[in-house]
């Protein structure tokens, strides 16, 4: 059960890794173009200078917002993506006590099936010797 509940939450962390990307490359698309529209609002503007420098620094700034949202959320995948390794590692350890465990029991029912017989024999040789 703990190794299905981990292989269930791995599979939602991989389904949340991979929505972050796709919100990862919305954002550089959308970044690319602001640039866009920057080159081009560049060339028609007809802003004085201090205005044009002024938009020019406002899209500077929230080019380095997004790229530092994006790092965050490069870091959060990162952070997620170890802790789903580390919950994997776990259940591979407790899976592999498991398995050793049921090998133990197999051992001793096989050693337990073996001496029930033999008492069955000796039982039986008594009652035909007896009689």
């Amino acid at each position: 059960m703990e190794l299905e509940a981990s292989l269930l939450s791995s599979v939602e962390q991989n389904a949340g890794i991979q929505k972050l990307q796709a919100v990862v490359r919305g954002l550089k698309e959308t970044i690319s173009d602001l640039k866009l529209y920057r080159e081009m609002y560049r060339h028609e503007s007809t802003y004085s200078r201090e205005v044009y420098e002024a938009r020019n620094g406002e899209i500077k700034a929230w080019a380095y917002v997004r790229s530092l949202i994006t790092s965050l959320e490069g870091q959060n995948l990162e952070s997620r993506l170890k802790a789903s390794i580390e919950a994997k590692a776990k259940s591979q350890k407790r899976l592999a006590a498991a398995e050793a465990e049921i090998g133990d029991l197999r051992q001793k029912l096989e050693a337990s099936k073996s001496l029930s017989s033999l008492d069955h024999e000796c039982l039986n040789s008594k009652i035909h010797s007896r009689f």
